[in-house]
């Protein structure tokens, strides 16, 4: 609730210095799944409490519309589209999964509308921050650059300069579709970056195989020895290294 409320008055200090009209219009574009940490049920009402805390200014009214974006790279865009045809929109709040958030900014960039989002986790929304995503601002405590970040310092640490990625490309769909493979993509190329020394091996997981027999193939003793790092990424991404 609090950060929500941190947000809104960031928008309606932005808002307040910039527009002209009287209504300042809020789009909360999520899920309306509620299998979803980020949906319209759980966010709205903060939203809307936030709002009811703002400064009384005169002459702005808040309004604020809703859009499912389904967690879909094809609803997220549509829903976006179709609440901008049908009145002007100040701020978008959201989306969160990557796959609609995606598009959905890419195209937004040519309105000039900012974006708001807790989510929006994957490498390109870093690495094409200023080309594609020019309106967008991450919000979320940590991302997947982030998590690259851990990961290379715990290396440096301990001189490691070999390992191995087994993953589950579906591993967490029920947070955002492909986490996983989203996860290892940002790990795999932040450390082809930043250096050609660090040696990696990627091995997608088949959920049918039988695990131990899948950790003697893969790992073995390429990547074991007398000291064993089994790092657990997300539960079901997995790193070991040495």
């Amino acid at each position: 609730m609090e950060s929500a409320k941190f947000l809104c008055i960031a928008i309606f200090l932005n808002v307040y210095s910039n527009i002209e009209s009287k209504n300042v219009n809020i789009v909360v574009i999520l899920p309306e799944d509620e299998k979803r940490l980020f949906c319209l049920k759980r966010v709205l009402p903060a939203v809307n409490l936030a709002i009811s805390n703002l400064p009384k200014v005169s002459n702005l009214t808040f309004f604020v519309k809703s859009g499912d974006t389904q967690c879909s790279i094809s609803h997220g865009i549509k829903a976006a589209i179709d609440l901008y045809m049908q009145s002007h929109i100040d701020v978008f709040l959201g989306p969160v999964c990557d796959f609609a958030a995606g598009p959905m900014v890419r195209q937004v960039r040519f309105w000039n509308i900012p974006v708001i989002s807790a989510g929006a986790m994957a490498r390109d929304f870093s690495v094409r921050r200023m080309t594609s995503y020019p309106t967008l601002t991450r919000v979320g405590p940590v991302n997947f650059d982030s998590l690259f970040m851990f990961f290379l310092r715990l290396f440096q640490l301990n001189e490691w300069g070999r390992f191995m990625v087994i993953y589950d490309k579906a591993g967490h769909s029920n947070i955002v579709p492909h986490m996983c493979h989203l996860t290892i993509e940002a790990l795999h190329y932040n450390f082809l970056d930043i250096s050609h020394t660090y040696q990696q091996r990627l091995y997608k997981f088949v959920a049918n195989k039988d695990i131990n027999r899948m950790l003697k193939e893969e790992v073995s003793y390429s990547y074991a020895g007398k000291y064993i790092h089994l790092l657990d990424v997300l539960v079901v991404c997995w790193v070991t290294a040495f």
